[in-house]
């Protein structure tokens, strides 16, 4: 199961046992979503202030502790904080490469990455 600015709409209360309702056992599922705390996306949401489901909300982290009775394996890895532009491939490069720095020196940043990869095995 794969899915793309899901987690955000949905209850997750609800989410990971219907997610795991779905899944074979030893099945996968991957989402990718925005989180919360990133600077730039942070701004937007409070100029802009509209929803579009009932349950929306971008990720924290700690949101993924809904999924810990559903799922013999968790895994979240974050990414971009500083790389905002993906179609300057040279700028890119090297703002990704500042992002991995900034996050083996200071891991607490994580909460304040553009993105997460959730990864799931039932």
């Amino acid at each position: 199961m794969f899915g793309n600015a899901a987690l955000h709409h949905v209850d997750l209360e609800m989410a990971p046992g219907e997610i795991a309702r779905v899944l074979k056992p030893g099945g996968k599922a991957a989402f990718i979503d925005d989180l919360r705390y990133h600077p730039v996306l942070w701004l937007y949401r409070h100029i802009a202030r509209r929803k579009h489901t009932l349950f929306e909300a971008p990720l924290i982290l700690r949101d993924l502790e809904w999924f810990t009775g559903s799922f013999s394996e968790i895994k979240a890895e974050t990414f971009d904080i500083l790389n905002l532009m993906p179609k300057r491939k040279r700028v890119a490069s090297v703002l990704t490469k500042v992002d991995d720095a900034l996050l083996q020196v200071m891991p607490g940043l994580r909460n304040c990455c553009r993105y997460v990869v959730v990864k799931l095995v039932k």
